[in-house]
């Protein structure tokens, strides 16, 4: 059952790849929210479920906090603009991954996507235990 959680974290994991990335390019409808803060919620939902794929038995709301507690962190560090940061932040990867600006709106987002992660990866434990 472990192995099927396992397996079902790392299908999670490789579909919010192009799903967070695809956010970045979206030209639809709300496309000023998608890109800025659907990707965000993503980014946290990505990140609970692989650190819950390689650490299995911590709570996933701890997990999420965790998870949470880092990424805000990240969000503040935009706040620093030393010139090697700001190189790294002038490429997409860069952007992605630290971000370029600093917005409290993100941070509420971030709450949004640890709450569903969370929630993910408990869905994912008691789906397989049920197995």
């Amino acid at each position: 059952m472990q192995s099927e959680m396992r397996r079902r974290l790392a299908l999670t994991v490789v579909l919010l790849v192009p799903l967070g990335i695809g956010t970045k390019f979206y030209a639809g409808p709300a496309a000023g929210w998608v890109r800025g803060h659907a990707g965000g919620i993503l980014y946290i939902v990505f990140w609970t479920t692989a650190v819950a794929l390689v650490l299995p038995s911590p709570s996933p709301w701890r997990v999420a906090g965790g998870v949470f507690f880092v990424t805000c962190g990240l969000e503040f560090l935009q706040l620093w603009r030393p010139p090697t940061l700001q190189t790294i932040r002038q490429t997409f990867l860069g952007r992605v991954l630290i971000g370029a600006a600093f917005d409290w709106w993100d941070l509420v987002h971030y709450g949004v996507g640890a709450i569903l992660g969370a929630l993910l990866v408990r869905k994912t434990a008691r789906a397989t235990s049920d197995d």
